[in-house]
């Protein structure tokens, strides 16, 4: 279990991915010398944005405790709305997804799963 979150940064670090649950993911992940945080929880001071919650569902956690809310962080004008809308409505203003080369990419998928030597995660 981690209880202390290394900051945000992404503004020091131009980084947009740099949130503080991010930063305790890989940092733990490294302490650890693991991808699987299976067992772990985070704490964090507000509700996760999807870029946040798909790290942690990623990483294993299953309990995240989180203080302020999704609408508390967007009264401070953190801008994670429209990601959630985006996710329910896939609104193309947002964030168009274009699935081209189909084939070739299964092939690359097929290439992994014969690999003997792979680490699933």
């Amino acid at each position: 279990m981690f209880r202390k979150c290394k900051r945000y940064t992404v503004t020091s670090d131009n980084d947009p991915t740099r949130h503080g649950e991010i930063n305790a993911i890989k940092n733990t992940c490294k302490n650890m010398s693991t991808f699987d945080l299976s067992g772990c929880e985070l704490y964090t001071s507000a509700y996760p944005c999807p870029m946040c919650l798909g790290a942690i569902m990623w990483a294993n956690i299953k309990t995240v405790y989180y203080g302020a809310t999704a609408q508390d962080t967007g009264n401070i004008g953190f801008r994670d709305d429209f990601m959630y809308e985006w996710l329910n409505n896939k609104n193309e203003d947002s964030l168009r997804l274009i699935e081209m080369d189909r084939k070739e990419c299964v092939e690359v998928q097929k290439m992994w799963l014969d690999k003997d030597d792979k680490i699933e995660y």
